[in-house]
């Protein structure tokens, strides 16, 4: 029966079969000399190599490969070995060669490939042992010569704030111009880096890296590299730059970066480097009111808070910081104002060069209501301030930081001290100017619907810019809304006339004080008419027939046909200029909430709702607040919500049917409104017209 052997893998270098083979000849040996008469069959040697190919792959030139050849003896049998040579270039070379090897047993040759060129070497190893059947035995050697190559890429990164301009091929890089004796450095993500790649197939060994030229003191690595630097294949490594002007004197600077490597091909590698010299500039300045203490003991409002400083960090300081419909602040309430929107010291208030390190701050009270004395305004820490105000009105208070070269910047913010402001209409024209556009708040009391003389006792009834001038300059007319004295009597807070930012406010605190609220949910309406247009607009148009004033009629596309004159006594017929209609935008605040609680024509509308008030002497009735009843107010089953109407308004929320009126007229060639009736003391007032 033939006897089977499997093989079997051992650690050095030999197969289990081998042994169990040579063993298993030994022992047939043994049992043949017994009684064989002194005849005796001996064991041959045998060679084995592992690898039986070496192969080197990519070496660089300067960096010459060590790799081991085992040499074994498979038998029991003690290997000789009478040479062992190289066939082949002098690239490939050979340490100690073992000249017997044991039985068994293993020896390690030394090969070294040191090429000294980019190219392919290949040879072989030829063996001359006493194996009689594998001598000579040639073991394939190879190996390639080849380079790193290094790559200097300098880069920028602007969406983390880098200003610095750098060119890719050949590698340069331009700063952005920077401040003398900076003590705040700029963040490493806004500096800009030279992106050090190794594109070759060996790793690359950089072994010198410096910064040099006539202002190389000017130019810095940010975190100076351990040399030698060591770049894996197709790998990189990045290094941000940093540059600091010499002096207040000196405009231009130049230097470059030299990188010095074991790429064979292109040993040196230089990036240009230039900066210039900015001005030192004055701090930018936010102010805030952030924090209130109400005295009646209700909790604090904070409005410290991302939302609350965004439009603030984002405005212009030197237009100073009107919080007046922003910030609810009751009288002998603690009030915290605060120049710092967050803790990083590059966010608002900040210097350009040094953050808020040297800063120095100045607080005073610039304005406080007519007849009172100002408050005393007390420091806190850097950038924080707080007062008492006792009286009810408008507040300003003026903050002026110096840093340490003295440039000086000054803010201001404005707020007001009131019980509320339960509801607040905001009317807003943008992109009209010179157009002026009138908000119109009128009480529920004031029905029929009339301008001014609606009221007991001859009161107003409808809060605007006109009426309240008229209100100025006659005693004896107000606007006593409510309960008797002024604290629930309405206030038009802003009036433009088409020349400001074309915005126009008014707001009221308790509204449930009309009569109207006794017996149950009463309105109020809110309204805007054409005052006064002042632009140019073409000729060319016709009002009449089937063209009524404020029509698109005979114009172009988007613009309205208005009669040259809208008598008092008839309707407006005959020539007439083309103008584009205005557009206006009403927010009502309810409650002093930050954000509306209802939009005339809605935002979110797509496409937008093209609502427009297209004459003068038009009046679109843009809203109904439906005020809960007074009762309803006072019960103990919470605050029940107004309730905004928006009359003509769609189920999709479109104003699809808008609710216009004609008061007023206008003279030939006007586009201006004038008051249509005389109330008896000479009150000019509006009344309706055809």
């Amino acid at each position: 029966m033939p006897l089977e052997i499997a093989p079997r893998s051992r650690s050095d270098g030999y197969s289990m079969s081998a042994i169990r083979l040579a063993t298993f000849a030994a022992l047939v040996v043994l049992a043949g000399c017994r009684g064989c008469g002194g005849s005796v069959q001996r064991l041959a040697p045998g060679i084995g190599v592992d690898p039986v190919a070496l192969e080197f792959g990519k070496v660089k030139p300067s960096a010459p490969l060590e790799l081991p050849l085992v040499i074994s003896s498979q038998t029991q049998v003690e290997l000789l070995t009478s040479s062992i040579v190289v066939d082949g270039p002098g690239e490939f070379s050979l340490g100690e060669a073992p000249t017997a090897i044991p039985g068994l047993t293993q020896q390690r040759l030394p090969v070294r490939f040191a090429p000294t060129g980019l190219t392919r070497f290949e040879g072989a190893i030829v063996i001359t042992s006493n194996d009689p059947e594998n001598s000579p035995l040639r073991v394939p050697v190879g190996g390639e010569g080849a380079t790193p190559v290094l790559v200097i890429e300098p880069r920028c990164d602007a969406s983390t704030g880098c200003r610095a301009t750098v060119t890719a091929t050949p590698p340069r890089v331009d700063f952005a111009p920077e401040a003398f004796a900076r003590r705040l450095p700029g963040a490493v993500p806004t500096l800009p880096a030279l992106i050090v790649r190794n594109d070759g197939p060996v790793e690359l060994l950089i072994d010198a890296l410096s910064i040099a030229g006539a202002d190389a003191r000017a130019f810095t690595f940010v975190e100076p590299p351990v040399l030698p630097l060591r770049v894996a294949p197709q790998a990189r490594t990045t290094i941000p730059l940093r540059f600091s002007p010499l002096s207040e004197t000196q405009l231009d600077y130049r230097a470059e970066v030299i990188a010095r490597s074991d790429d064979v091909l292109r040993p040196e590698v230089r990036v240009p480097l230039a900066g210039a010299l900015r001005p030192n500039l004055a701090p930018r300045v936010c102010l805030n009111v952030v924090r209130v203490v109400p005295s009646d003991g209700s909790a604090p409002r904070d409005y410290s808070g991302p939302a609350h400083w965004a439009p603030l960090v984002n405005g212009l300081a030197d237009a100073g910081f009107d919080l007046r419909a922003v910030r609810e602040i009751q009288p002998r309430s603690d009030v915290t104002l605060s120049a710092l929107s967050s803790a990083d010291e590059t966010d608002c208030t900040t210097d350009p060069e040094d953050g808020r390190l040297g800063l120095t701050w100045q607080w005073r009270v610039l304005a406080a209501p007519a007849g009172t004395m100002a408050p005393p305004i007390a420091p806190q820490a850097p950038g924080l301030a707080r007062l008492l105000p006792l009286a009810t009105g408008a507040y300003t208070v003026e903050l002026t930081v110096a840093d340490a070269q003295g440039h000086t910047s000054v803010a201001t913010v404005t707020f007001e001290v009131a019980l509320k402001r339960d509801l607040v209409a905001q009317l807003s024209w943008s992109g009209f100017s010179d157009v002026d556009l009138d908000l119109h708040l009128v009480r529920p009391s004031s029905a029929p619907f009339s301008f001014f003389s609606e009221g007991d006792g001859g009161t107003a009834g409808d809060l605007n810019g006109y009426a309240a001038l008229l209100q100025q300059n006659l005693p004896g007319t107000d606007f006593d809304w409510g309960l008797p004295g002024a604290f629930d009597d309405p206030r038009l807070n802003l009036d433009d006339i088409g020349t400001g930012q074309l915005i126009e406010t008014a707001s009221l605190n308790y509204p449930e004080h009309d009569a109207r609220c006794d017996a149950g949910v009463c309105t109020y309406r809110v309204m805007a008419h054409v005052f006064a247009d002042r632009r140019r607009p073409d000729a060319g148009c016709t009002v009449g027939g089937a063209c009524r004033d404020g029509e698109r009629c005979d114009c172009v596309a988007g613009q309205v046909c208005v009669a040259d004159e809208a008598p008092k006594t008839s309707a407006p017929i005959g020539a007439g200029r083309c103008v584009v209609p205005a557009k206006p935008v009403l927010r009502l605040f309810l409650r002093g909430e930050a954000t509306p609680s209802a939009v005339v024509p809605l935002e979110t509308l797509t496409p937008p709702d093209e609502l427009a008030v297209g004459a003068p002497c038009q009046l679109l009735h843009l809203a109904d607040v439906e005020w809960p009843t007074s009762v309803a107010l006072l019960s103990d089953g919470g605050r029940p919500r107004p309730v905004v109407v928006v009359p003509g308004a769609g189920d999709g929320g479109y104003v699809t049917s808008p609710v216009l009126s004609r008061f007023g007229w206008r003279q030939r060639g006007s586009l201006q409104c004038a008051p249509n009736a005389t109330r008896p003391g000479g009150i000019g007032w509006y009344e309706v017209a055809p």
